[in-house]
């Protein structure tokens, strides 16, 4: 915390009130409840992920890669972690080496089949808080005059050039 409150770019940021530091706020709160996705599981870090990942993105949409935290979250935890200090370590799944000993791949399809209602989740809130708090992102340049808000093709475009770091 002190290195970030003595950081010559985030003091002057903070000074002007530019919006990297809002969307900081959002990402760090993103990889919180990424860490409490992969620790603990439930719909709530899931929730309140999206939440802060919608948030994030309504803030500024160089936010978008951190959404890559919440899908490994759920995939790391698919693989066997989570919970590292309860339970019985012989009962815990232990990631690729043990579905390559017992040769059951279909274990995994089954973990992630678990993990996917809480990122369907978690993606469907981030979606709906970003269209909640950034209205205009759903509208097309060329619809703006009167018509009917549809979701521009550039949005889509925009989004897929952020996760592939275009």
């Amino acid at each position: 915390a002190a290195a970030l409150a003595l950081s010559p770019l985030h003091v002057q940021l903070s000074h002007f009130y530019a919006f990297d530091i809002i969307m900081s706020f959002f990402v760090l709160a993103v990889a919180w409840f990424s860490f409490g996705i992969f620790r603990e599981g439930g719909i709530r870090n899931d929730i309140l992920a999206g939440v802060a990942m919608g948030l994030a993105l309504g803030s500024k949409f160089s936010a978008m890669p951190a959404a890559s935290m919440v899908f490994t979250a759920h995939g790391l935890r698919a693989l066997g972690g989570g919970n590292w200090g309860g339970g019985d370590p012989s009962t815990r799944p232990k990631g690729w080496a043990s579905l390559r000993a017992r040769g059951r791949v279909r274990a995994l399809w089954n973990r992630l089949g678990v993990e996917l209602p809480g990122l369907g989740w978690a993606c469907a809130v981030a979606i709906l808080v970003f269209r909640t708090v950034q209205p205009y992102a759903f509208i097309a340049p060329a619809e703006q005059s009167g018509r009917m808000p549809v979701l521009g093709g550039w949005v889509l475009v925009a989004a897929l050039g952020m996760i592939l770091g275009l």
